[in-house]
């Protein structure tokens, strides 16, 4: 399973698509589980290469974002599922990311989605 963990809004759902379509061919995912909030992420469930659609809520995805404790037991169970996480919540160096490797056997993949100087800049 390719496990996708997105928290933007509708239209950055939609262009995430981009890159999670291709990501799914490549890693020849059996399913692809997204844990996100858009309503854009809802609609994409069983229309697109998205599986199901997860609420943040429903997976406990916050106790992800505590620097210490235990992970719900919701959001470890789809960890444990998880052989690929497509993260969207931050980069390497966030308490995300940490967690997110100490708690998965899987691969993690991170996509940051903050915009960067390099990205930001006027040429």
């Amino acid at each position: 399973m390719l496990l996708i963990l997105h928290q933007g809004a509708i239209g950055d759902f939609i262009l995430a698509l981009s890159v999670i379509q291709p990501a799914a061919e490549k890693l020849d995912a059996e399913q692809v589980v997204a844990v996100a909030s858009a309503d854009s992420a809802r609609l994409a469930a069983g229309r697109s290469c998205i599986d199901r659609c997860v609420h943040p809520d429903a997976a406990s995805l916050h106790t992800l974002f505590a620097s210490k404790g235990p992970l719900h037991e919701n959001l470890q169970r789809l960890l444990d599922s998880a052989h690929w996480i497509l993260s969207f919540l931050g980069g390497p160096e966030t308490t995300v990311h940490a967690r997110l490797t100490a708690h998965t056997a899987g691969q993690v993949i991170v996509i940051d989605p903050r915009p960067m100087a390099t990205t930001l800049s006027n040429r």
